[in-house]
């Protein structure tokens, strides 16, 4: 060991930064290209830029991403005091800026073999043209070299007549060149494009369309909370030319609004923490891969784009949740993480948000959750009654038009096709139907073939009175008359679902009446299946008919056989 490595009693020591710590400051991170693109424009919104380009350009074999700003730029100290510095970034405990460390020009170094920058600072005449060799940070051979000593670029050109080299008045551009083949790929495919498209416009900060339906749903006072709280941080976005719109929910037909609820200001615990946002409920299950979960933003910039800050309870209602908050009055240093892709947990202003969104979705969700439930027991009765319309058509064919076997003999003779028409199903509006409180309506109604061979059918139509809110028909009276009546075999049949005592028959045909009376009271009937009432019906309608049991288990056979599945 050399006397220089030696310790001495009172020595000053200092930390030695070695190029090993740049791979994981970058590549541990940063995930994803999207997320490294923020990083960028997030410094290029901290430097006053109104409009943002990004532009991808391919020559022979290589491809460059160009991300150009019209900020305030940088003067030679600020590129070589902040723009190369690691941490002690100036915009630290400023609140109105979003950086916050100062390893923003790392973010995008693991993509590309070099940088190039250029930048005009406002109010200067003078330029520069610099390069930093990126493709050297990552070489496992230079990862124990001193950060002092490494040579990480050069300047390539300095103007000091920035007018006169026709440069724009004050601006940024930063170009990564020879990206990674990863990088290629997703900038060079259109579908991978328009993914990562897709991603920076539900992070970025960008600012809301003018025309959203969003704006449209929630109240004027939220509105203008959320736009006070964006505008101070957002900035025009461009690709290949094009704008960036910020996603917003509500841009497709599928998006809908069934509920909104809405948070303006809530206060945390801590009483400097402060939440506003909103909560919205789709008719449908949401889209998992877009909206599967909230849009957390600090300073209009998403920070979590998925779950629900933790909270699991009532997974079923969450399917059908998304929402967008924007919190205030954390500590952006503690609070979120180095990457911004999360918050930090332990954090107490954070945690104290945390408890509050998660009592707003107990109470959101299980509003969602009852719901659901109604819906889904309407849903299931609807089948039921669709199930019951369906049988009772077949068992009026079955009865008007048995099948009888009849000996054929085969011919080589091909007979025409008879093309059939299936039964109408009335279009009745299944909300119209079960929007009786008391009952629904049955009514037989007389089809009319195409064909002039084959004689009449019937559909059944399920209407019920409107004006009343919907319910599960389950325990309500049925006493209603069919409409048109039934005809079989040329007697006209009314039909009527009765409640009557529980020990009298299940299904009743009086010949003398013309009617059916279906016993909803009775055991056999009490989940109303529709297999049980076709049953019912010709075990009645043939022993009230038939003289003998031999003809009675005949005819039974003859038009079960004859029912469609």
């Amino acid at each position: 060991m050399s006397e220089e490595k030696l310790l001495v009693e009172g020595q000053i020591l200092q930390i030695k930064p070695k190029m090993g710590i740049i791979p994981e400051l970058t590549t541990q991170n940063y995930e994803g290209l999207a997320r490294q693109i923020r990083a960028a424009i997030t410094n290029s919104l901290d430097a006053e830029s109104e409009n943002i380009y990004l532009d991808v350009q391919s020559a022979g074999k290589y491809t460059d991403l160009i991300i150009a700003d019209d900020g305030i730029g940088m003067e030679d100290e600020v590129f070589i005091e902040q723009f190369l510095a690691l941490g002690g970034s100036e915009k630290f405990d400023r609140d109105n800026q979003i950086g916050r460390i100062g390893i923003g020009f790392l973010a995008c170094a693991p993509f590309c073999k070099e940088i190039e920058i250029q930048s005009r600072a406002k109010g200067s005449n003078r330029a520069f043209s610099a390069v930093l060799y990126t493709e050297n940070y990552y070489k496992e051979a230079l990862r124990y070299e001193s950060l002092e000593l490494f040579n990480a670029g050069k300047v390539i050109k300095v103007y000091e007549d920035a007018d006169k080299a026709g440069l724009s008045k004050h601006f940024t551009r930063i170009i990564l060149k020879k990206v990674s083949l990863q990088v290629e790929e997703q900038l060079n495919n259109k579908e991978m494009l328009l993914e990562l498209k897709r991603e920076l416009e539900r992070i970025l900060p960008l600012p809301y369309p003018t025309d959203s339906k969003l704006f449209n749903e929630i109240s004027p006072e939220l509105k203008s909370i959320i736009l006070e709280m964006s505008n101070p941080w957002k900035v025009n976005v461009f690709l290949n030319g094009k704008p960036l719109t910020r996603r917003v929910y509500g841009q497709l037909p599928k998006e809908k609004f069934k509920d909104v609820f809405e948070l303006k200001k809530e206060k945390a615990d801590l009483e400097e923490a402060k939440v506003s946002g909103y909560l919205i409920e789709n008719f449908s299950v949401l889209d998992k891969i877009e909206w599967r979960g909230l849009i957390s933003r600090y300073q209009n910039t998403t920070v979590e784009k998925e779950g629900f800050l933790g909270y699991e309870k009532k997974r079923a209602a969450l399917q059908y949740i998304t929402g967008e908050l924007f919190i205030e009055g954390l500590n952006k240093i503690t609070a979120i993480s180095l990457n911004r892709n999360e918050f930090n947990q332990g954090d107490p202003g954070f945690k104290a948000i945390k408890d509050l969104i998660h009592q707003k979705l107990e109470f959101f969700t299980s509003a969602v959750y009852r719901r659901s439930r109604t819906s889904s027991k309407i849903r299931k009765e609807i089948k039921k009654r669709q199930a019951i319309k369906k049988k009772l058509i077949n068992i009026s064919k079955s009865i008007s038009e048995p099948k009888v076997k009849k000996l054929v003999i085969k011919k080589l003779v091909k007979e025409p096709i008879i093309k059939k028409e299936a039964t109408e199903i009335t279009n009745t509006s299944l909300i119209e139907v079960f929007s009786d409180v008391k009952g629904v309506e049955v009514k037989v109604v007389k089809k009319v073939p195409r064909y002039g061979h084959r004689k009449e059918q019937f559909a059944i139509e399920w209407k019920g009175e409107s004006g009343s809110e919907p319910i599960i028909l389950l325990e309500e009276k049925l006493v209603k008359e069919a409409g048109e009546p039934i005809d079989i075999r040329g007697i006209k049949y009314s039909v009527y679902f009765i409640e009557n005592e529980e020990d009298l028959s299940p299904c009743k045909i009086d010949n003398k009446k013309n009617e059916v009376l279906f016993n909803l009271k009775h055991p056999v009937l009490k989940n109303r299946d529709e297999k049980i009432i076709s049953v019912l019906f010709l075990l009645t309608y043939y022993y009230d008919i038939t003289k003998t049991k031999k003809e009675y288990r005949d005819k039974i056979i003859q038009s079960l056989s004859g029912l469609e599945d």
